[in-house]
């Protein structure tokens, strides 16, 4: 008698995604509304690590980039300009070490102003040199 195989699945493990976002804003600013904090030659990007729970470290970049995706939106500024956030690139994905998290949780975000004349894939060569 033949015994049954049994399949073996990986273990879940956990994962930090960090993901960078792009703010496009539309539309000119209500001169009205204009204050000291405004900078109309600065584009804002997102840092955004999300933390994974996967079998593999492909699994974990897949998730990760649906939940991004999925958490592009957008709204009116206190400027009244239409602001869109865009998911711009996974930047790293790493193993975290075993803990009681939960998946898609974010743990790390921060905006980043940079100038406008700058491309998003200067940008990127700015903020992580070491990726190509």
């Amino acid at each position: 008698m033949k015994k049954k195989r049994q399949h073996k699945s990986s273990p879940l493990k956990w994962f930090g995604v960090k993901i960078l976002y792009q703010a496009f804003n539309t539309g000119k600013p209500n001169p009205k509304l204009i204050d000291r904090d405004y900078d109309g030659s600065l584009k804002t990007y997102e840092e955004s690590i999300l933390v994974i729970r996967a079998t593999s470290v492909e699994k974990a970049w897949e998730q990760a980039e649906r939940i991004a995706r999925e958490n592009e939106i957008e709204y009116k500024n206190l400027y009244g300009q239409t602001v869109r956030w865009r998911f711009v690139e996974i930047v790293d994905t790493y193993h975290i070490d075993e803990r009681k998290l939960v998946s898609g949780m974010e743990v790390y975000s921060r905006f980043i102003g940079m100038p406008k004349k700058l491309t998003v894939k200067k940008v990127m060569k700015q903020l992580y040199p070491d990726i190509d």
